[in-house]
């Protein structure tokens, strides 16, 4: 029979049932289990070892708010398994795109999405790229010349080329 444990009414009664011995929890999810033989031997006890009904209730209390504290833990647990595996889903689609890429910027872009998802560390991908450099004008050509902010080599601003240090693969943030 599946029971319904969010339902108060129908919680209550299976409580009553644990303490008076008559419940078969063997098939119950492992929180409820563990709460559930608790009372049941918490029944025991009143029945057999003249536990007082104060006593017992104080008790059941305890094991009711325990069982709550690993109920709330188990459904945070579930969540950031869900957010994992979503992440793996995103990475794998990232996997194909980064065997597909014939760019190398775009492989580092995609590489460093990737380790995000794995890591869950929200904004590293952005945090590696870095604010370039502006330098001088060259010239012979008017271009402006930048450095690259980890290796200090001069990178030509043209964006679409230039996304990544052609020496060292940093990243470069061509933005204001």
């Amino acid at each position: 029979m599946k029971h319904n444990f969010s339902d108060n009414a129908e919680f209550e009664i299976l409580e009553d049932k644990a303490i008076d011995g008559i419940l078969d929890y063997d098939s119950f999810p492992p929180e409820e289990y563990k709460y559930f033989s608790k009372l049941s031997k918490l029944g025991y006890l009143n029945r057999h070892k003249n536990w007082s009904a104060e006593v017992c209730e104080e008790r059941q209390a305890e094991y009711k708010k325990q069982y709550q504290l690993e109920k709330d833990n188990v459904g945070k647990g579930s969540q950031v398994y869900k957010k994992y595996q979503e992440n793996i889903i995103k990475v794998s689609e990232l996997t194909r795109r980064i065997y597909k890429s014939e760019s190398n910027a775009e492989i580092i872009s995609l590489s460093l999405q990737v380790i995000e998802l794995l890591t869950h560390e929200n904004g590293f991908a952005e945090r590696i790229s870095r604010k370039m450099l502006k330098g001088k004008k060259v010239e012979d050509n008017g271009h402006n010349v930048y450095f690259c902010p980890s290796c200090g080599g001069s990178v030509w601003q043209i964006k679409a080329e230039s996304k990544f240090c052609f020496r060292c693969g940093q990243k470069l943030d061509w933005s204001k």
